[in-house]
């Protein structure tokens, strides 16, 4: 059987204290209608991460799968890795300023 397009969906975004989008509901200067909120359609909390997907009448959170546990873990790292970066600078910057000669950051003691 060959793949074949079932239906279209909107993807929307904002933050967890928004509204989620209904039919009739205002939006970007004009009015949500069936058409524009379709089964399947999504909401991505971007302050959370969280997404909903509507059904047809209601909004339903989607589980969290391993996939997403993931690439949330992952920018973690990253974020701690860049934590490590910047700590290093300031390090280096203040040798190099001659404020301290040695930064030991397992103590947190500046030498």
């Amino acid at each position: 059987m060959a793949a074949k397009l079932v239906s279209t969906f909107s993807h929307y975004e904002g933050s967890s204290s928004d509204v989620k989008p209904f039919v009739g509901m205002a939006y970007n200067g004009s009015t949500i209608t069936r058409a524009d909120l379709q089964h399947g359609s999504q909401f991505l909390e971007m302050d959370t991460g969280i997404s909903w997907r509507y059904d047809g009448a209601n909004w339903y959170r989607v589980q969290t799968d391993g996939v997403q546990a993931v690439i949330a873990l992952g920018l973690v790292i990253e974020a701690v890795k860049g934590l490590h970066r910047t700590i290093e600078q300031m390090r280096v910057g203040m040798i190099a300023k001659d404020t301290c000669s040695e930064v030991d950051i397992d103590a947190e003691t500046l030498v």
